[in-house]
């Protein structure tokens, strides 16, 4: 099993832990579980994660997210406290539960990690010009015709 980060979310809070999430780089790696679709440690089962240990706090949650394989599952949860959830969890490869608190993010703040990757140059994926490179405009919107003469009023 992969490290993974799960935490405790509130409705209210889903929306902003998404989006933080998308802008940390692991939007991908992202997945809401609702109790209301099944019980959250079936979910989770399914989902691969060992739920043996499984905190009573994510078995009574209405619903979690879970961040798997988190490549920084300690950064990944701290950012998810940070947003608003009530309480994260480190995975470990070894099946192992470990609460994030105050004291886990300083001791990942301080250790070596490994280099974010880096983002696209590019805006978009239609181009990788720097907008004022184009070679035409980017609607279709075109610019009069100034050499054909049309509409001079210096013509006899």
């Amino acid at each position: 099993m992969q490290p993974s980060a799960i935490a405790v979310i509130t409705e209210q809070t889903q929306n902003d832990v998404i989006a933080a999430l998308h802008a940390a780089g692991v939007g991908h790696l992202t997945r809401v579980i609702r109790q209301e679709r099944g019980r959250i440690v079936d979910q989770l089962r399914r989902a691969g994660v060992d739920t043996s240990r499984i905190p009573t706090p994510v078995v009574e949650a209405d619903r979690v997210v879970l961040v798997t394989p988190a490549p920084r599952a300690i950064e990944t949860a701290s950012l998810v406290l940070q947003r608003g959830a009530t309480s994260a969890w480190m995975v470990t490869a070894e099946a192992e539960w470990e609460a994030v608190d105050d004291r886990l993010i300083e001791i990942a703040a301080t250790r070596e990690l490994p280099a974010r990757p880096v983002p696209p140059a590019h805006r978009s994926g239609r181009t990788f010009r720097k907008p004022n490179v184009r070679r035409r405009p980017r609607h279709g919107v075109s610019t009069p015709n100034r050499s054909s003469g049309a509409g001079d009023s210096t013509s006899t």
